[in-house]
C-alpha cells in the first residue's frame, strides 16, 4: 500500500510540502462479507524505525524525501500471506498522530493463487 501524510504545521523553507508516513498503518482483509482483524504493518507513534527494520517495512519503489524533492512511501502489509481463490476486500487505514484517519479499499479476485482485479 502507498500512504502519506502532510505535516501540521507546514514545515518551513525547503522541506515544505513534502509528506512523511502516517503514524500507524493498518490493514484487514473480508471475505464473503465478514472482516478480519485489524494488523498493523507500521507504527511510528512513539518511536522512530530502527533503520534495520527499513527494508521489511517500506516496499519499492519507496523514495525518502530530500531537500526539495517529495518522497513517495510504498509499505508491505504482509509477507507471508497466502490466500485460496475467492473475492476479498482489503482495507487500509492510515492515521496521523492527532489520530485523523484515513481508510482505503481495494477488492480483488485470487485465482489459481494469482491476483485478478
Amino acid at each position: 500500500a502507498n500512504a502519506y501524510d502532510m505535516p501540521s504545521p507546514r514545515v518551513p523553507g525547503a522541506w515544505t510540502n513534502e509528506p512523511v508516513s502516517p503514524a500507524l498503518l493498518e490493514w484487514r482483509i473480508s471475505r464473503n462479507g465478514r472482516a478480519g482483524a485489524w494488523h498493523t504493518a507500521a507504527d511510528f507513534r512513539t518511536q522512530m524505525l530502527d533503520r534495520k527494520l527499513f527494508d521489511a517495512i517500506y516496499a519499492p519503489p519507496t523514495r525518502q524525501n530530500h531537500k526539495g524533492a517529495a518522497g513517495y512511501y510504498c509499505y508491505f502489509l504482509a509477507h507471508e500471506w497466502k490466500p485460496s481463490d475467492g473475492r476479498y476486500r482489503i482495507e487500509v487505514a492510515a492515521s496521523d498522530t492527532r489520530e485523523n484517519r484515513t481508510v482505503a479499499h481495494l477488492e480483488f479476485n485470487v485465482v489459481e493463487g494469482q491476483v485478478r482485479s
